[in-house]
């Protein structure tokens, strides 16, 4: 190669390097993930899909935040609590979905949300579950993209099925005997 070769090699090295960083990984202190999120998504589907290297680092940024939004959707369930983190919960994990679909995530995806079912489907959060339920997320299938999938479109539909929920009760019996009671402060 000669050095006009090689200089011309390095300034697309560089050029591409240049576009890379202005595609930014999601962080956790994000205060609106899911716009966040799109932007990210937007700037993916602006990179030349001709330049795999490109494309392959510009993957990796995305995969990156999808991890990143799991942590996120985590937070705002265990320490929120309320119906408004639910709810942006489900917009993060609505957004998430379509993201781990358009760069092939799904596994990604259908490993959180798996995960998601057995933290959130019973207990003190058990409402964004309802949520999910509701909003009739699934998992992603076969039938939802275009990269190789090994989930059915029925499995994914049988994901939202819940089976029988036994309700614990969270309370003790209250004591009624006067006795008892007095044992207790002696």
């Amino acid at each position: 190669m000669n050095t006009t070769t090689e200089s011309t090699i390095t300034n697309i090295k560089s050029e591409d390097q240049k576009k890379i960083k202005l595609l930014p990984a999601l962080h956790e202190g994000s205060i609106q993930p899911v716009d966040e999120f799109m932007a990210i998504l937007e700037m993916y589907r602006k990179i030349d899909i001709s330049n795999h290297i490109e494309q392959s680092n510009a993957r990796a940024i995305v995969r990156e935040s999808i991890g990143t939004l799991a942590r996120i959707i985590d937070l705002l369930i265990s320490n929120g609590g309320t119906n408004a983190h639910y709810q942006k919960a489900i917009s993060c994990i609505k957004i998430m979905r379509d993201g781990a679909i358009e760069v092939g995530e799904h596994n990604v995806y259908n490993e959180f949300m798996i995960q998601f079912k057995s933290s959130y489907r019973i207990g003190r959060h058990s409402k964004v579950w309802e949520k999910i339920l509701t909003e009739g997320i699934t998992l992603i299938s076969n039938e939802d993209t275009t990269f190789p999938c090994s989930t059915t479109r029925i499995d994914a539909n049988d994901y939202l099925n819940t089976g029988s929920i036994t309700i614990v009760p969270t309370h003790t019996e209250v004591i009624t005997d006067a006795k008892e009671e007095d044992d207790l402060f002696e």
